[in-house]
């Protein structure tokens, strides 16, 4: 059996291109001959464990080479992936390592702790930790006894190879069970739509556990033979240091990294010059934002994606970065997109409706919940709970979430509208609104706004936005944050913001 899996990649990369450097990491370089030999000598330890076909291999802590290691070798031998939120409270972190089932965690640096309590609640999950040689589970000696060798594993392509939780920011995380077609179809949708080279070097910048950080620019790159140069944990001076230092060619990162390298002392001067393309997304893009990478001569380009798309639906053309300025694009090449009303009917352009995705990218379905998969897939089509519009020409603008919606005055408003037109304020970073319930007008929107460096009148905003927004989507009150809350993958915490904003 020809195995055409996502751990056959690095193998065959290897293959044509063994002295390219594959990742950059604290100071040193991982050829791609380099990274298939740990691989192979990883697949054998984990099966020494007892991992075998199916069985979730678990990843636990900052963004680190030996992630990327136990995907490849992990799906080398048939088993899923499950990279881990670290950031999230410690009964979080644990209940989703028991949903998976992990039968291995590898715990990353700065992790003992944390895995130890995880795997002794859990007795048939094993540790191995990157820290800590005298634990008797050191990552780099169990690589080292490993014999390096070919393993002959049948892997399909319709087989799991991933498992990713949502950030939970409308309830409990849910594992998105992504195949090895899946990740397969979705860089086949970014090498179509994007521009990206056999020689590209892309800054790993946001985190792992995000479907983004590895399903944007890193198995891209490293599918064509370029190199990722990862960083541990984000930090904007550091990055800016490292772009120029590698001659980065392709970034990713949401509008949140975005404008912190942006708001850095350091970002005027630094050398973006090998920069080629930004891509962004996974929140609305403000336009100052836009408007200042393009001033470095950066062009950025918005998409939108879901974990449940692996994660690409939408993609807006390199050459409608401008023209198209607050669009997530058209459809992927390998992926259809609709946007429809609550009967499943075609909404008209400019009406708002539901973002349906259907395509090859789409995944298998919600790990251990069934009964929620019959609930979102409605034949071939996944149904997102994300609000959208589009225009005569097919290009989407989304709004955001359906369950965001509220009713004031008889009309529905999308705070995705509202938003936008805050965003356009001189003195606004980033807007929030959500609504609150109103006695006389069911509900009404409270703002909340990120300042710029000068702190904004609130009463100064509203009077500026009463002349663009319709008197029955005015927000009643904005209130000026220093930041907006964010979960660690960038998404604004409406409920927290519901709660400041609900009356007394």
């Amino acid at each position: 059996m020809t195995d055409m899996s996502l751990g056959s990649w690095i193998r065959r990369r290897a293959e044509r291109t063994p002295n390219r450097t594959a990742i950059v990491f604290d100071g040193c370089d991982v050829t791609y001959a380099q990274l298939d030999d740990r691989i192979r000598r990883l697949a054998l330890v984990l099966r020494g464990l007892g991992v075998r076909h199916g069985d979730r291999v678990g990843y636990l802590g900052p963004n680190n080479p030996a992630f990327l290691e136990s995907l490849f070798a992990a799906a080398s031998i048939g088993a899923i992936a499950v990279p881990v939120n670290h950031a999230l409270p410690a009964g979080t972190v644990q209940s989703i390592v028991a949903d998976a089932g992990c039968r291995v965690l590898i715990c990353g640096p700065g992790t003992v702790d944390a895995g130890e309590r995880l795997t002794a609640a859990m007795p048939s999950c094993t540790p191995v930790f990157l820290d800590q040689r005298e634990r008797g589970r050191d990552y780099e000696s169990l690589l080292a006894s490993a014999e390096s060798g070919r393993l002959d594993s049948p892997v399909a392509l319709d087989d799991p190879a991933l498992l990713v939780y949502t950030s939970g920011t409308t309830g409990p995380p849910k594992g998105v069970t992504l195949t090895h077609g899946n990740l397969t179809w979705n860089v086949f949708n970014f090498l179509v739509g994007g521009d990206f080279r056999h020689d590209d070097v892309t800054l790993a910048i946001a985190p792992f556990f995000r479907m983004g950080a590895i399903g944007v620019t890193v198995l891209e790159t490293l599918l064509l033979g370029g190199t990722v140069v990862i960083m541990p944990k984000f930090e904007p001076g550091e990055a800016l240091r490292l772009i120029e230092q590698h001659r980065v060619t392709l970034l990713f990162g949401g509008p949140d990294l975005l404008q912190a390298l942006l708001d850095h002392e350091a970002f005027s001067e630094a050398g973006f010059s090998s920069v080629r393309v930004c891509i962004t997304g996974g929140a609305p893009v403000p336009r100052h934002l836009i408007d200042e990478y393009l001033r470095r001569g950066i062009p950025i380009i918005q998409g939108y994606g879901l974990s449940e798309a692996a994660p690409l639906a939408l993609l807006l053309d390199p050459q409608d970065i401008t023209r198209k300025i607050g669009s997530a694009g058209r459809p992927a090449f390998f992926c259809d997109v609709r946007v429809v009303d609550a009967d499943g009917r075609e909404c008209a352009p400019g009406d708002v409706g539901e973002v349906l995705v259907a395509g090859p990218n789409v995944m298998k379905g919600y790990w251990n919940r069934e009964v929620v998969d019959e609930h979102l897939l409605d034949g071939r089509w996944l149904r997102t709970g994300d609000s959208a519009r589009t225009d005569q020409e097919g290009y989407v603008t989304m709004v955001g979430r359906m369950a965001d919606a509220y009713v004031a005055s008889g009309g529905i408003v999308h705070p995705g509208d509202i938003e936008a037109v805050l965003r356009e304020h001189p003195d606004v970073v980033d807007a929030a609104v959500v609504g609150v319930p109103d006695a006389h007008t069911g509900h009404v929107g409270v703002a909340f706004v990120e300042a710029a460096e000068a702190t904004p009148v609130p009463d100064a905003i509203l009077t500026w936005a009463a002349e663009r927004i319709a008197p029955e989507a005015m927000p009643r009150s904005i209130h000026v944050l220093d930041r907006l809350p964010r979960n660690p993958a960038g998404k604004i915490l409406r409920r927290e913001l519901s709660e400041r904003g609900h009356p007394a």
